[in-house]
């Protein structure tokens, strides 16, 4: 199930432009399902393709923050070892800061407001009362 619904997604977002701004909504979707269970995730990862390894990178960082996961970064390695053309190195090296930050922020109250776009970096945090 997990399967159809992140390929249904990567369907979707690849048709988009982008700039297009419901994107995000397919981000944090995407998101979204590949935090739920991180065996089932890194399962999926494996047998994912190249193309939909490079639509599923954009949300590495933001999959890392929530499961707050060493196995998940292993995988994301395997993966850059695996598909050495797509140049995930930066991108891993991003959700571990992620998931790092995560852990050292969690105890104060900072969420994570997923407000991104690929092209500038730009990501803002808020803080919840």
């Amino acid at each position: 199930m997990l399967e159809k619904q992140v390929r249904q997604i990567i369907k979707i977002r690849s048709t988009l432009h982008p700039n297009d701004l419901s994107a995000y909504m397919y981000w944090d979707k995407l998101t979204e399902l590949l935090s739920m269970n991180e065996l089932q995730t890194i399962k999926l990862l494996e047998t994912c393709s190249e193309e939909e390894i490079e639509w599923i990178s954009e949300v590495f960082e933001d999959v890392a923050y929530k499961l707050q996961s060493v196995a998940y970064i292993k995988c994301l390695e395997r993966l850059d070892k695996k598909y050495p053309n797509l140049n995930l190195t930066k991108l891993i090296m991003d959700a571990k800061e992620m998931m790092e930050y995560g852990r050292s922020n969690f105890k104060r109250g900072y969420l994570r407001n997923r407000t991104k776009r690929r092209d500038t970096g730009l990501v803002i945090l808020q803080r919840y009362s």
